[in-house]
């Protein structure tokens, strides 16, 4: 039911003693007009111009210039990386401690250091969903209290989010945070409509919309599910969420928990049972505390509503509401996405392989952040900066054991 097949090797390289170096020795003699026909052909240039020019105006040999295209990464990770300090200035105001905290996590949680450390094409859509995440959270508040061309902002950083597909589940979240701000906002004091929706149409339209222009001017195609091979046996959806299910979701586990926090690649190097075990749990408790901080708002909304008066009040609290809020849509967003997503490469293919776990590194932010702004409603005693805290250490030690670990395998 799996349909697992045999796949030829491709041209990666495959490093000694375990691996055949045959693709390295090679590699000089292939031309670099070839192999086109991959999946990452037809990404935008934006995930590999500058990586390129970076390799032309390198000079030595070829892993010098490889070292320089990482270059690209780098910056974009450290772009990623003050983002996520904005956010959480936004998520724990007046905190500072707690939101540097969340900014070390995120930057050093192995998978997406490892991302914004090597030549890839992921390193720009986390950075990019950082920014939706950023814009997000600044929609929520009224219009009085954010700058006027935020919209704009927000549709560029979509449509950059949108260079790889994926990236639209910012779309939704971007549009509740605004349905949220508007309603918080006293109607003689809203920014015209036509104006934030031309603003988001402009965003959009200067980046992924002149590519779209460019590629369709041109005849550039892009990597589409349509391309994959279809192949024969069951592929219906009972099916597909039965492959979910079996030996206790082992599917999504190896998604949302192994690949997404460092088991991923052909550089196979996972962490001990026992540590994806850990975080399993701590997954597990942090969707319960969710489920907790929903009840907990849900009728403390209800009691309000009975109280107040018809009418918009920005009451305490509103603000760590709404920022709750965003971070879970944009959880739940991605993760119903990927789901779909994974469905239709199975209806097509037969095969559940598409989906990877470092997919939702752009979420990190908020899936970092979420404990703690989850106990702060529950527990106000408890200061931000503890869970950070907490996080921040836990994701370090994590880091430094990914790094031992390729250590030990391919050094020791």
């Amino acid at each position: 039911v799996l349909h697992v097949e045999s796949q030829p090797r491709g041209d990666r390289p495959d490093f000694p003693p375990q691996g055949d170096p045959a693709a390295v020795n090679n590699i000089d003699e292939r031309s670099t007009a070839a192999n086109g026909s991959g999946a990452a052909a037809g990404y935008p240039p934006m995930y590999y111009f500058p990586a390129a020019v970076l390799y032309e105006v390198s000079s030595g040999p070829l892993l010098h210039r490889i070292e320089v295209m990482r270059l690209w990464s780098i910056a974009l990770g450290v772009v990623a990386a003050w983002l996520t300090l904005l956010i959480g200035r936004r998520l724990f105001r007046g905190h500072e401690a707690a939101a540097v905290a969340l900014a070390v996590a995120c930057l050093v949680q192995p998978e997406l250091s490892q991302q914004t450390a090597v030549v890839n094409n992921d390193a720009l859509v986390i950075a990019a969903g950082a920014a939706c995440l950023l814009a997000a959270l600044d929609l929520t508040r009224p219009s009085g209290r954010r700058s006027r061309w935020l919209c704009g902002l927000a549709g560029a950083a979509l449509g950059m989010a949108m260079f790889k597909s994926f990236g639209v589940v910012f779309a939704p979240v971007l549009l509740l945070a605004w349905l949220i701000g508007r309603a918080r906002t006293p109607k003689p004091e809203r920014i015209r409509l036509w104006r934030e929706v031309g603003q988001t149409v402009a965003g959009i339209g200067v980046t992924l919309g002149a590519w779209m222009a460019y590629a369709a001017a041109f005849g550039f195609h892009g990597a589409s599910l349509a391309d994959i091979n279809p192949s024969p046996g069951p592929k219906d959806l009972r099916t597909y969420l039965h492959v979910l299910r079996r030996h206790w979701f082992h599917q999504l586990r190896v998604n949302w928990i192994d690949q997404l926090w460092g088991d991923f690649s052909y550089v196979n190097t996972p962490f001990p049972t026992w540590v994806q075990g850990t975080i399993l749990v701590i997954t597990l408790l942090t969707i319960a505390l969710v489920i907790a901080w929903a009840a907990k708002t849900g009728l403390a909304f209800l009691r309000a509503r009975r109280r107040t008066a018809a009418g918009v009040r920005d009451e305490p609290g509103v603000d760590h509401t709404a920022n709750m809020v965003v971070c879970i849509a944009a959880i739940a967003a991605t993760f119903a996405f990927f789901l779909i997503a994974g469905y239709l490469n199975y209806h097509r293919t037969g095969r559940n392989d598409l989906i990877q776990g470092r997919y939702a590194l752009m979420l990190l932010p908020a899936i970092v952040a979420l404990p703690a702004l989850a106990l702060r409603t529950l527990r106000p005693r408890i200061s931000a900066l503890v869970p950070t805290l907490v996080a921040a250490g836990a994701l370090v030690m994590l880091n430094i054991g990914g790094v031992a670990l390729v250590v030990e395998r391919f050094y020791l």
